[in-house]
């Protein structure tokens, strides 16, 4: 291999993995990109329907079926009375469709809440019986009742204390269980399933004489949760089972075929360059985009949701039992890999950015390109030219390099087995090189084993070619080389046309953005080349050692197993980098660490110094608890649960509510309370609509089954329960219409099946009125539909808990991260480029700790901005009071945050290249100078940190921005460099390996700084400015008598 074959062994190379938000509820199979669509396009009635959609369908729908479809046995309905449809909701919910490992982590969740809820259940009940019994004579048993019923309110009198305690009980396991679901999101089904047990035993306990009836109805409520747990689980093990290495292996085909796709898009965009017309509007700023533009971002903004769910579905594929050829660790290093042709990828997509920073600095607007001068017109038109002869000049290497990289893709997929191999491989282009003798010598098509030597040669080439690409581009500009420059680029002589001495500083700085963004295309396909060189000589290895001969039984290590269920506690801790990450000492030299690397600081507390104040401080978390957004969402929660629960625990409508079970009105509170008023309208409308489709499904099943025929009805439940399920697999956004939907259908059914089979008698003896389904379907979708309006009433009330309110928080909090993570990328690329970076040493040495800091803060951002996104497009559903709500402002802030945090990522990727500068043990002159001259000007930009904190405390405490803030300035290293050494960033010096990466540094900092005035502006047109300063206009003269303090004038003092 040539030494340009750098290994990519620093992991810390952060890839946005774009919008992750719900990524977690959709289990179908990722999209295929890349691939061709079927005859159909879309799928079976447009609707995206591929076989394995259906088979999960039909899985998720068969549990609950097979619930019902027992209970209509003696011996099963006798033992769940009438608690055999919450056996069924209960087998719905646990959600059998998801792929094993996951499936695995969640039922140890279902189980542990259920066996909570039972136990909090039981509880709950003594207590509420030991207050009938303080209060009251011993009421006498109600014999004979069925099991799995409560005794009738005409047999248990109404007793207060009994009441009152059963609702303080209520409020308190509804607190709780949304207090988690708001804490655990990995816990959402689990809470569901906790208020509905905790609810129907609580609002029932009143009716209890003692606690004979209530271990007896907590027996039977155990038998009933567990039953649909188990039939769940059968279904999800052994009914088309789905492996979690299978839906990776899914997403890695998806992945790399849709990194291919960007390829395809980015050699077309490049391509539609050499026209005049599509350049002309690229270098037009806010011009909409053209065609080849969208499908670039299309094509990368689909590329980066499945990274997303790749990151999702992979530690549970690394800690599932199974059977494959990639173990846990093949995975990890594939995914790495990965990662690292992502980066260079999404690099890429940045180029129209370029252009459009390029037009803003000439000032090339729609507004302006219609009425400029015929001097600036020509100006514009020689630029345009240009720019068409720079992408024309490059055409031929990139389009090259291009196609060998989507062969490099293929490889990768026909190696791991992912898609078939040809198998005609052409016999053509066989037969068409059997007269070549080198040709047929090594064999070079994607999918055989001298494919690696190829690309490495073809990767190795455009490398080397580079400098033939950089001559050209100087002699178009009259600059002549002699043969031998770039042998000997420091004494060579170089003859520079006259007119380049009296150039003006601006067309200087347009032939170094030329230059510099022609450097920056090459190093981005040059480094990409590289990283999948890499991965084929991963799978390659693969291959080699035999991994892929055959399938083997793959354990994974206690590790794992071991995280795989502690994750289910896990929560996002953005102060994580805590004390284990303090100073450092290797024993000759000691470190510092900066006090970031700390634990944040408490500025109404100091640092406890004895066991008395530690133990204070675990007490004080309490009252943090107590006032997070957590308590106060499961408060308001459970305050608007009591709202529709009252009437069950009043004299007068106790017997009311429980004959016509009301407490499913305040499930539908206590399970559809979202955090926001937007989300809360949205979601109230989607549950709304799922219920009215599945009353009208549910009179549709019973009647079209022959007026009421048992299987009939098993038979249209299934399937109107499948279709059901089609929103969570495939439309996670509309998940509660098919949720709620599948419950009330199964409620509705469920009850009508019961009641059949056990008869009126049984009905009547647990306090119900029998309805047939006609007058049942009605009553139950207006109590499902008054707790959802409830909930969505205790949402705006007392006071709306608004998506502005917390976009707003977000935004603060998000500028701060940003502000750390901007930090620490500037010292990530100072010791880079100083040479004393390395991450290959112990985990305690400071680079490797910088680096995992790094990684979190970049983790954490992204999710940040995909939170203020989703509040973003929620606030459209809010009922708008007062002025509008500023979008548009919030909107451009988000957007301008994403991308300073992608040119950061691209700057912390770029500078691996300064690491490898003296890889190879010889370092040259112009290097070491280099980073000597970086080292004295220092590459960290302190009045940008500053900016973003100060930005960060306004937006967020709504304060107004103080006067003469500076403008934030350009990143002027080149500038700075050149004053100290002239012929530092000369073009003789265009060939050496790090001049590219400085370039690309250049670029992406300019980039920076552009988003970086977006920011600053729309951040004071939302808060203002701290200005006392006025003007006095004259009405006659329109002067302006002047005693206001001219505010650019100290700007930027």
């Amino acid at each position: 291999m040539s030494n340009q074959n750098i290994r990519n062994t620093d992991s810390s190379d952060e890839i946005k993995p774009g919008s992750g938000h719900n990524e977690e509820k959709s289990t179908a199979a990722p999209p295929k990109a890349g691939k061709p669509k079927g005859k159909s396009g879309k799928g079976f009635l447009g609707l995206d329907l591929d076989l394995i959609t259906i088979l999960l369908m039909a899985k998720g729908a068969l549990a609950p079926t097979i619930v019902l479809a027992m209970a209509q046995a003696t011996s099963i309905a006798s033992m769940l009375g009438t608690l055999g449809y919450l056996s069924a909701i209960i087998s719905l919910f646990s959600m059998p469709i998801l792929p094993r490992a996951k499936y695995l982590q969640g039922l140890v969740i279902n189980a542990t809440g259920m066996a909570i809820a039972v136990a909090g259940s039981l509880l709950t009940i003594y207590c509420v019986t030991e207050a009938r019994r303080h209060t009251s004579p011993p009421a006498t048993a109600a014999a004979g009742a069925p099991v799995g019923t409560t005794p009738s309110q005409t047999q248990v009198p109404y007793n207060a204390s009994a009441s009152a305690v059963a609702a303080v009980w209520l409020f308190f396991w509804i607190w709780l269980g949304n207090v988690v679901r708001h804490r655990l999101p990995q816990a959402q089904q689990a809470c569901i399933m906790f208020c509905i047990l905790t609810t129907v035993s609580t609002m029932n306990s009143p009716l209890f004489p003692t606690m004979t009836y209530a271990i007896t109805f907590i027996k039977t409520l155990l038998k009933a949760v567990f039953l649909g747990l188990g039939i769940a689980t059968g279904v999800a093990l052994f009914i088309v089972p789905v492996a979690s290495r299978t839906i990776v292996g899914k997403i890695f085909t998806g992945l790399l075929m849709s990194i291919k796709g960007c390829l395809t898009s980015y050699g077309a965009l490049l391509k539609s360059f050499e026209s005049e017309d599509a350049m002309a509007d690229m270098l037009v700023a806010d011009r909409e985009p053209r065609a080849e533009v969208k499908a670039a971002r299309a094509a990368i903004k689909g590329t980066s949701a499945l990274q997303a769910k790749l990151q999702v579905e992979l530690p549970f594929a690394k800690r599932e039992v199974g059977i494959g050829k990639l173990g846990p660790d093949d995975m990890k290093e594939l995914n790495e890999r990965i990662r690292f042709v992502l980066l260079p990828t999404l690099g890429l997509e940045s180029i129209t950015g370029l252009f459009q920073h390029f037009a803003v600095l000439r000032n090339w607007t729609e507004e302006r390109i219609g009425s400029l001068n015929p001097e600036e017109q020509a100006d514009r038109d020689a630029a345009v030219k240009d720019w068409i002869s720079n992408m024309q000049l490059v055409h031929k290497n990139f389009a090259e390099i291009i196609g060998v990289m989507k062969d490099a893709i293929d490889h990768v997929l026909i190696r791991l087995e992912l898609i078939p191999t040809p198998k005609d491989r052409t016999k053509k282009a066989q037969d068409a090189k059997a007269e070549d003798v080198e040709s047929t010598a090594q064999t070079t098509a994607p999918g055989t084993s001298g494919f690696a030597e190829y690309l490495d040669r073809k990767s190795s080439q455009f490398y080397s070619e580079k400098h033939l690409t950089l001559v050209e581009w100087g002699r178009r500009r009259g600059i002549t080389w002699p043969d031998n420059f770039f042998d000997h680029p420091d004494t060579a002589p170089i003859d520079m046309p006259q007119t380049m001495d009296t150039e003006t500083k601006i067309r200087k700085q347009q032939n170094q953005r030329q230059l510099y963004l022609l450097l920056y295309m090459e190093f981005l396909l040059f480094r990409m080349s590289r990283s999948l060189l890499d991965m084929v000589l991963f799978v390659d290895g693969l291959v080699a050692n035999g991994h892929m001969k055959r399938n083997r039984l793959i354990i994974p290590s206690l590790k794992r197993i071991r995280r795989l269920f502690m994750d289910i506690f896990a929560r996002d801790n953005i102060s994580s980098t805590d004390g284990a990450m303090r100073d450092h000492s290797d024993g000759s030299h000691q470190v510092y660490m900066g006090a970031s690397y700390d634990v944040m600081k408490d500025p109404e507390h100091l640092a406890p110094t004895n066991a008395y104040q530690r133990a204070g401080d675990l007490f004080r978390q309490i009252s943090v608890f107590l006032e997070s957004s957590a308590a106060a969402f499961g408060f308001r929660a459970a305050v608007a649960a009591m709202a529709v629960a009252i009437p069950a625990f009043l004299r007068d409508t106790q017997h009311f509510s429980n004959q016509y079970r009301l407490f499913w009105a305040v499930i539908m509170v206590a399970i559809s309370m979202s955090p926001t008023a937007g989300q809360s309208l949205f979601g109230f409308l989607l549950r709304s609509s799922g219920t009215v489709i599945a009353m009208l499904l549910s009179w549709v099943t019973y009647y079209v089954a022959g007026n009421g025929k048992t299987p009939g009805i098993l038979v249209l439940y299934w399937f109107f329960a499948a279709c059901g399920l089609y929103m969570p697999l495939k439309k996670p956004q509309f998940l509660m219409i098919g949720i709620i939907s599948s419950v009330t259908l199964t409620l509705i059914i469920g009850y009508e099946l019961e009641a059949r089979k056990l008869g009126k008698t049984a009905i009547a003896a647990s306090g119900q009125v029998y309805l047939g389904i006609l007058v049942f379907a009605p009553v139950r979708l207006a109590t499902v539909l008054a707790g959802l309006f409830v909930g969505f009433i205790f949402t705006i009330f007392p006071y709306p808990i608004s998506e502005h309110s917390q976009l707003r928080r977000d935004l603060g909090a998000s500028l701060y991260m940003l502000a750390n993570y901007y930090s620490s990328v500037h010292e990530t690329m100072a010791h880079r480029i100083k040479g004393d970076y390395n991450t290959k040493t112990d985990k305690n040495d400071p680079a490797r700790r910088l680096e995992k800091v790094r990684i979190k803060l970049f983790t954490k951002q992204l999710l940040m901005i995909n939170s203020m996104k989703t509040y973003s497009n929620f606030s459209r559903w809010e009922i708008p009071i007062g002025g509008k709500f500023p979008k548009k402002q919030y909107d451009d802030i988000i957007t301008s945050i994403e991308n300073i945090t992608n040119y950061m990522s691209l700057i912390s990727y770029a500078s691996m290249s300064f690491s490898y500068l003296d890889d190879s043990g010889k370092i040259s002159q112009w290097a070491r100078s280099f980073r000597q001259l970086v080292a004295e000007v220092g590459p960290t930009s302190h009045e940008t940190i500053m900016l973003l904190t100060l930005l960060s405390g306004a937006i967020r405490d709504g304060r107004p921005l103080p006067p003469y803030m500076p403008s934030p300035s350009p990143y002027q290293l080149s500038e700075k460099l050149e004053k100290m050494d002239e012929d530092i960033l000369s073009i003789r010096h265009i060939n050496e390996p790090g001049y590219a990466a400085f370039a690309v540094l250049q670029l992406a900092a300019r980039c920076i700084v552009v988003d970086m005035e977006t920011l600053v502006a729309r951040v004071k047109d939302l808060v203002g400015e701290m200005d006392f300063g006025f003007h006095v206009v004259d009405s006659v003269n329109s002067s302006v008598e002047g005693i206001e303090v001219d505010k650019n004038k100290n700007k930027h003092d």
